[in-house]
């Protein structure tokens, strides 16, 4: 062999190092696609108009108060990371039955029931619930539940409303639905899983009922 050239072995040798190093290289983009593809999260939500999703509860100074609820599933093969839960949209009904969205309307988080945490994990198979809102007893609304507001009106003010459960609001927007047909859009996001959103059409005709079979018939969310 000339001096200078080389062998079948080194060709070989060389193929063989750089084959490891870009296999080493690519080893963990191609295990993060992979679980990625195969074992991602997967999100759903789930609602019915029955317990533990709504129900009548009290508080600790004992009024009443209804909460409404969904499920968020991970249906997926990992888990889903920094979940946090938003009010995306509200449109409500005019006089001719027409959905009209509300202008400008600034997304917020809702609550995580029992949790108070803005983000979560949710483990596959796993479910967390979400607050979309709550009705008090009038007595209670009145005293400690105003709307913060600026365009809500005083005879609107008056009216048992059905109060979004959000740890802020922008006083611009509505904080609540006065009673009337109205859709609710809220989303899941989450760091590694896909949006996920629902809306909820919610008809409330603003009468306060304290048994829960009574007060269904007044407001209906699906």
């Amino acid at each position: 062999m000339c001096e200078g050239t080389m062998g079948v072995s080194d060709v070989v040798l060389i193929g063989t190092s750089l084959f490891l190093g870009v296999t080493a290289l690519l080893a963990p983009w191609v295990a993060e696609w992979l679980k990625r593809r195969w074992y991602a999260p997967s999100l759903e939500i789930e609602f019915s108009q029955e317990a533990p999703y709504c129900h009548l509860t009290k508080r600790v100074n004992g009024s009443l108060v209804y909460y409404f609820r969904f499920k968020v599933v991970n249906r997926g093969g990992s888990q889903a990371r920094l979940c946090e839960a938003i009010l995306e949209a509200i449109a409500t009904a005019d006089a001719a039955g027409r959905y009209v969205p509300e202008a400008n309307f600034s997304p917020v988080p809702l609550t995580w029931a029992g949790i108070g945490a803005e983000y979560i994990a949710i483990n596959p198979h796993r479910l967390f619930f979400c607050d979309i809102g709550h009705i008090s007893e009038p007595a209670f609304q009145a005293e400690h539940e105003r709307s913060n507001y600026v365009g809500i009106r005083p005879d609107q003010q008056n009216q048992l409303r059905f109060k979004f459960d959000t740890p802020y609001a922008f006083l611009a927007q509505w904080d609540s639905l006065i009673p009337g047909k109205h859709k609710v859009t809220v989303g899941i996001y989450s760091e590694n899983a896909q949006h996920v959103s629902r809306t909820f059409d919610i008809a409330w005709s603003g009468t306060w009922q304290a048994a829960e079979r009574d007060m269904y018939r007044e407001i209906v969310v699906t």
